[in-house]
Formats: structure tokens, C-alpha cells, sequence
């Protein structure tokens, strides 16, 4: 997936894969398949994934309905290693 967003290129081809996850809600309102990339060239940090139409990853159709989506929303560093911390401790908890 590629997208330019605000002057920045994002591609999960050369971004360094940190952390992937998935809720496992597969085909549901609420399912999220996710990973949190790090920029080789500039360090910034980016969520690609996709979801349902109950989640960031959702897109509207003509009419204005959610549905399910995909999307590359950049992050801060700060909120990457609080989702990585988040993932990992709910893998902990399995």
C-alpha cells in the first residue's frame, strides 16, 4: 500500500515492518488487521491496515455509509510504542 500524506510517501514495501496485529473479528463491524511501519529514509511511523465500517479504517461509499476499509494514518512515535506495549501485553494475556 502507498499513499503521500501531507508531502510524506508512505509504502509498506520499503517501510521497516515494527509490529502487526489483529483482532481476529474477522468479517465483522469491529475486525482490525493492522502493523505499525517506521520510514527507512525519515523515521516516521505509520498504521496500514484494514477494518471494518465500526473502525479508523473505514471508508464512506457515494451515499455516506461507512464500510469496511483500508488506510496508512502516520503516528507518532510516542503512539507506536503505546499500541506495541498494548499488543504485547494483551498477547501476554492469551
Amino acid at each position: 500500500m502507498k499513499r503521500t500524506i501531507q508531502g510524506f510517501r508512505y509504502d509498506t514495501d520499503k517501510a521497516k515492518s515494527i509490529c502487526k496485529f489483529d483482532n481476529g473479528l474477522s468479517d465483522d463491524f469491529s475486525f482490525i488487521s493492522a502493523t505499525i511501519y517506521k520510514t527507512v529514509r525519515s523515521g516516521h511511523y505509520f498504521l496500514a491496515g484494514e477494518g471494518g465500517s465500526l473502525t479508523v479504517f473505514s471508508n464512506h461509499d457515494v451515499k455516506g455509509n461507512r464500510q469496511k476499509g483500508e488506510k496508512i494514518i502516520p503516528i507518532s512515535e510516542k503512539d507506536a510504542l503505546k499500541i506495541i506495549s498494548q499488543v504485547k501485553k494483551y498477547r501476554n494475556e492469551l
